[in-house]
């Protein structure tokens, strides 16, 4: 497997969009191209669990309702004071004191305080029976009214209140679609560069990939072939093995956008990286920061080769000095050829390369 360094520079920008609004549900492309081919289940998803919801919403208070309906009909049942025992003990205790004050004078003055107070405890006992009991009812009956109306709105108003219910979900999932479609070129250009960072990591531990590979240049190179300035270079990936290093340049790009005028030809766009890069080279070479080896014909040139990686539509025409090259294509173009260097001249500039970029 081949080595790899550094993150993909459109996935960093990406996630950086992402988070500044708000949307963290992602954690590789391969949810967000999931979520862009499910978006629609998803929002069905959200109603019918709310319809699911209602459903069993609806069954808990039927079966609330026959509980309350039956303890109402028991409470009624049992509505007097006869059905209370601690009453009907009291009586008793009433009766036997009454029974006791009519022996004589006495009993009547010895236990006639105590037959008062137990009549007093009994108008008490039955009172606040009435009043328990009375409060009861009305909870029960207030608590079924309520239960009964909730139930005739879910089933007469359940499909509407399942699109209410899942409203905000629903918002959310279109926020998410708007922003990752706004993203469009972005959520496809990551897409591209990982499935060539997947394609290249099938070639073996010789190979080194550099993600996001970029240099600044101060004082900036004069670039005499389109009369300008390079102050930076930034490059999708860099590869690197004793073939040669290989700029590649990856664009997921529809056939309507590389017939469009208006977007910049990457073909200028890499050739600018690779005048660049061949004169970081170069530079390095005089510094002896690279040492390459000697040839008795003369210096040996650090060779570059330019690659474009369509992910979808490729034009049909050749370019100079670059390669335009499918997925599919790439490894078998980048194993062609024979070794432009030894293990020590690799090894220097793979050093090199990654040094300046602080890895």
């Amino acid at each position: 497997m081949a080595r790899e360094f550094g993150k993909i520079e459109s996935l960093k920008k990406l996630r950086q969009e992402l988070n500044a609004k708000n949307i963290t549900r992602f954690n590789s492309l391969s949810e967000i191209d999931y979520f862009l081919k499910n978006y629609q289940k998803e929002k069905d998803a959200a109603i019918a669990f709310q319809k699911e919801s209602i459903k069993n919403e609806i069954e808990i208070l039927k079966a609330s309702i026959e509980k309350n309906k039956l303890e109402l009909e028991n409470l009624k049942a049992n509505s007097t004071e006869k059905t209370s025992p601690i009453i009907n003990y009291r009586r008793k205790e009433i009766e036997n004191l009454r029974l006791l004050t009519e022996r004589s004078f006495m009993h009547k003055i010895t236990f006639g305080l105590i037959l008062k107070f137990q009549e007093f405890r009994l108008y008490i006992l039955r009172k606040n029976f009435q009043d328990n009991h009375l409060s009861k009812v009305w909870n029960i009956e207030t608590q079924l009214s309520k239960d009964i109306r909730g139930m005739d709105l879910l089933l007469t108003n359940g499909s509407v209140l399942a699109f209410e219910r899942s409203d905000s979900t629903i918002k959310k999932l279109d926020y998410i679609k708007k922003t990752v479609d706004d993203l469009y070129f972005l959520v496809s250009g990551a897409i591209g560069e990982d499935l060539v960072v997947k394609e290249i990591s099938k070639l073996s531990d010789d190979f080194v990939l550099i993600n996001d590979f970029s240099l600044e240049f101060n004082p900036p190179i004069f670039n005499k072939n389109e009369n300008d300035r390079i102050y930076s270079i930034q490059v999708d990936h860099l590869l690197v093995s004793t073939k040669g290093i290989f700029i590649l340049e990856t664009k997921n790009w529809s056939k309507k956008s590389i017939d469009s005028l208006d977007l910049r030809s990457p073909v200028k766009q890499v050739k600018r990286t690779s005048l660049a890069l061949y004169i970081k080279l170069n530079e390095a070479r005089q510094t002896k920061e690279i040492r390459m080896d000697k040839h008795h014909w003369g210096d040996k040139k650090i060779p570059i080769r330019n690659v474009i990686v369509m992910i979808n539509e490729r034009p049909k025409e050749e370019f100079d000095f670059v390669k335009i090259k499918t997925l599919k294509e790439l490894n078998s173009y980048i194993n062609y050829g024979v070794e432009n260097f030894s293990l020590s001249e690799f090894n220097m500039i793979i050093t090199y390369l990654l040094k300046t970029q602080g890895l």
